[in-house]
Parts: structure tokens; C-alpha cells; sequence
């Protein structure tokens, strides 16, 4: 089974892992800078009050 991994992994180039899914990683990086400014809002005003 490791011998079928090391394999996989010797065929993948750095260009490949870059552009596989990007677009779900471009959507996943914004949700994770809205989930960020909503979180750190919620916080300023916890602290204001």
C-alpha cells in the first residue's frame, strides 16, 4: 500500500498541487477572511461593552 503512495507522489508535480481545486481553495479563502472579520467585530464590541 506505501509503495502505491510513494508512487503517487513521485507523478505529482508542485504545478499540479498548486492549481488542483483552486477555485474551492480561492472560495474556501474567502470564507475563512469573512469568518475572520465577523469574529473579530463580534469581539470588539464584546470588549467595548
Amino acid at each position: 500500500m506505501f509503495n502505491i503512495i510513494k508512487e503517487r507522489l513521485k507523478d505529482i508535480s508542485f504545478k499540479e498541487i498548486i492549481w488542483h481545486n483552486f477555485w474551492l481553495k480561492v472560495i474556501s479563502l474567502i470564507v475563512a477572511i469573512i469568518t475572520w472579520f465577523y469574529v473579530n467585530g463580534e469581539l470588539t464590541k464584546g470588549i467595548k461593552v
